[in-house]
């Protein structure tokens, strides 16, 4: 009995690699697809708005007719956090998505993986948390290399290039709040119908956002739109539905730090697609905020 059960836990192990790889492999082209909606005529927070509702879109029929049951015992007070988890997740999208208008890919995905440190941070605040010193000595060399990515643009471009550094920043603790939020709905309620329940919220809230600033959603070239539908498909559905899967089965330490993975990614993507090429201080402020967040994870997990 116990060979059975221990057969069964290797097998899922080996699966949830291969769920991580390619869960990592799916993430790193969200930036890629991101750039080339823009490139092509589609605003960002169009974008913002579309890879949340594109994603509520196609789930729905498969929330409906699998997880109906489990909505129907969802308390009010959850799906209340649910949904408020979404109109983050929507800043998060919308920040970011606007920071690639004036950062290269590489810089947006060091500091979207910025997010455990501000998590930490987050947890200390308001959840009373302690963690160990490696952790703020993660925090400390981390915002060092902000610092050095923050100060290596030059020329006219200087301020533009600083204000996509904040936006990327500020996304990035959006995320984290969206994280933070749905740690305690996540126990509660199955992968798939919380998802569907963020994406929609936060499509909504981005909707919302359109009609603010008069946005139209229609009109622009259809290569921008193809780009949308890929970023919804492979990095939103197949990419954001992996890593909740392998979450089950490998610790979550090990999910953060093969994460960072991404970055380094889309950045060879971006150098052969887009022609981004990375000044030398912002590949050893990259190398250094990825070393703090590794640092931190490690630090956190030791504890």
């Amino acid at each position: 009995m116990n060979s059975i059960k221990t057969l069964v836990q290797e097998r899922s192990s080996y699966h949830a690699y291969w769920g991580l790889a390619l869960g990592l492999l799916a993430g790193s082209f969200a930036a890629i697809f991101i750039k080339a909606s823009l490139e092509n005529g589609i605003p960002a927070n169009v974008v913002a708005f579309g890879r949340m509702g594109l994603a509520a879109m196609l789930l729905t029929p498969v929330v409906f007719l699998r997880y109906r049951e489990d909505l129907q015992r969802i308390h009010g007070r959850d799906l209340l956090l649910a949904l408020f988890a979404g109109a983050w997740l929507a800043l998060h999208f919308n920040l970011l998505i606007a920071a690639l208008d004036h950062v290269s890919i590489m810089v947006n995905q060091v500091l979207v993986n910025s997010s455990p440190l501000w998590i930490g941070l987050l947890e200390v605040a308001f959840l009373k948390a302690r963690f160990d010193r490696l952790v703020w000595y993660g925090l400390f060399v981390a915002i060092f290399g902000g610092i050095v990515i923050a100060l290596s643009s030059g020329g006219a471009s200087e301020d533009i290039q600083l204000l996509g550094v904040i936006l990327a920043l500020a996304g990035s603790m959006a995320g984290s709040v969206y994280l933070l939020i749905g740690r305690a709905v996540r126990r509660k309620l199955a992968s798939i119908p919380y998802v569907w329940l963020v994406f929609s919220s936060g499509a909504f809230v981005g909707f919302i956002y359109l009609t603010i600033s008069r946005t139209p959603i229609t009109g622009y070239p259809a290569i921008g739109y193809f780009w949308l539908l890929m970023l919804t498909l492979i990095p939103q559905i197949i990419g954001h539905s992996m890593f909740n899967y392998v979450m089950a089965f490998l610790p979550a330490t090990v999910v953060s730090i093969s994460a960072q993975i991404v970055t380094v990614n889309a950045s060879i993507l971006a150098v052969f697609l887009f022609s981004e090429l990375p000044s030398f201080p912002q590949i050893i402020g990259g190398a250094i905020i990825i070393s703090g967040v590794i640092l931190a994870i490690y630090g956190q997990n030791k504890r």
